[in-house]
């Protein structure tokens, strides 16, 4: 999963605190009101790598990190197919278990794949964008057919979503 994808706020941490992570529970969602309590059209997920994690048994720092809140070390296989990118590896089966997860977490949500794809290297010979964008369309398509989860929208990531960071349109 992403960093983002699971909802929690930060809060300033105190000598009573283990964590800066606030949880929501559904008595902390029913203080705030019924306006608070509403569940949503549908879940947006940007997907492109996944990462195994394990829990982190030291300490929690004082100085605020994604890492230490989190409480857990993250890691991905050496084995795993590799891309431009230092953090994105292929790994097709975590966006399926990804999937699942959201299904069963959040009772089987409508999703739409907002983004997924890989970072390569320029040129026209594109095979392993190619098997990358297979591998992961068959992983949705298992979890769509195989595992019942609710996605009807994908959208691949591409050159056009980079194309405003360095130009723009103009």
């Amino acid at each position: 999963m992403s960093r983002t994808q699971h909802p929690r706020l930060f809060a300033p941490r105190t000598a009573a605190h283990t964590s800066r992570i606030i949880r929501f529970n559904l008595y902390s969602v029913h203080v705030q009101g019924p306006q608070h309590f509403q569940r949503f059209d549908f879940l947006g997920l940007n997907h492109y790598t996944t990462y195994l994690v394990t829990k982190n048994k030291s300490k929690i720092s004082m100085t605020p990190s994604f890492e230490a809140d989190t409480g857990g070390i993250l890691s991905q296989k050496a084995e795993w197919p590799k891309s431009n990118s230092t953090w994105l590896k292929v790994v097709p089966w975590g966006f399926r278990k990804a999937l699942n997860w959201i299904k069963n977490k959040y009772d089987n949500p409508i999703v739409f794949i907002t983004e997924n794809g890989i970072a390569l290297e320029r040129g026209l010979t594109d095979r392993r964008r190619v098997n990358y964008i297979d591998a992961y369309l068959r992983a949705l398509h298992a979890a769509i057919l195989k595992d019942n989860c609710q996605v009807i929208g994908y959208t691949y990531w591409s050159l056009i979503d980079n194309f405003e960071w360095t130009r723009g349109y103009s």
